[in-house]
């Protein structure tokens, strides 16, 4: 080229995009031995994004399976169910938690010093935190009846340390709303049940991580934690985050009316009702599960 030296310049442009997968199941050797197991005549919709099972995948006959993509490390049986993307699900090396490095869990300070007993709410009342940088951590947390019961945005500590059944508990007709961004999280053997309420919740899209609140969770479930979470028949509601729950089984029981927008990050998932997910699509800012990805 007759030149001594040349100047060479490059140009990329990356995006977060969200992650391919709105549902991932990290037990390798689950309660039922399924990391997936659809019974009954369960309905699993999954819009614009796939599913990954560490463990093995099953769907009983009547039912309903699609997704944009479908991996499992273990077997799987299939029984006559209809699966979308066909081939039946592929063989994949397994994934590891894709949280793990990225959500902070509260300090244990925040309820190992005591936490309020349960409020055990019939009426219609707010609670919780004074602010939305801060948190409360209740014994347990049973809403009954069908009052409408209005969350204060921040964390929602559960502790179910004195408790042998489930943590938080919503059931006969009750309502509950926060919309402004609440975060639950559960140690100590807490979990949760959903029982023909109406839940309406939002994850906060900002993170205070000093008190362990983390943009984008709703349910986060502490990993030393294995005690079961379920939507039951006649929940329904709006749902607006992401399920942490990385050691225990979440269960969407017979006719769940919910709309998800959410990804689930848990142990593993039984269902025998219906479901649509929708990946979780935050107010503004980026979900902790999206990824950046090279556009130019």
């Amino acid at each position: 080229l007759s030149r001594g030296a040349m100047v060479v310049a490059a140009r990329a442009v990356a995006t977060n995009v969200p992650a391919p997968s709105c549902i991932d199941t990290l037990s390798t050797s689950p309660p039922s031995g399924y990391g997936v197991d659809l019974g009954g005549l369960a309905d699993l919709t999954l819009t614009n994004c796939g599913l990954t099972d560490d463990a093995a995948f099953n769907a009983g006959a009547g039912v309903t399976v699609a997704a944009s993509s479908i991996g499992v490390v273990g077997g799987t049986s299939d029984n006559g169910a209809s699966i979308t993307p066909t081939p039946v699900p592929i063989s994949f090396p397994g994934m590891s938690d894709p949280l793990s490095s990225v959500v902070t869990a509260p300090p244990a300070s925040e309820y190992t010093s005591g936490c309020q007993a349960d409020p055990n709410i019939s009426t219609n009342q707010t609670i919780g935190p004074s602010s939305p940088t801060s948190y409360v951590c209740y014994e347990g947390l049973t809403i009954s009846g069908s009052p409408t019961v209005t969350l204060n945005p921040g964390l929602y500590i559960i502790d179910g340390e004195r408790l042998s059944a489930y943590s938080f508990s919503v059931s006969g007709g009750a309502t509950v709303n926060g919309t402004t961004g609440v975060t639950f999280y559960f140690v100590n053997n807490g979990s949760f049940t959903f029982n023909g309420a109406t839940m309406n919740l939002t994850a906060p899209t900002t993170s205070t991580t000093s008190v362990g609140i983390n943009s984008g969770i709703l349910f986060y479930q502490d990993s030393g934690d294995t005690a079961a979470d379920t939507f039951k028949g006649g929940s329904a509601g709006n749902i607006n985050g992401i399920f942490y729950l990385p050691a225990a089984n979440l269960t969407f029981q017979n006719g769940n009316a919910s709309t998800f927008s959410t990804d689930l990050v848990v142990g593993s998932l039984t269902m025998t009702g219906n479901a649509q997910l929708t990946p979780y699509a935050p107010p503004s800012g980026a979900s902790p599960l999206s990824s950046p990805t090279l556009v130019e």
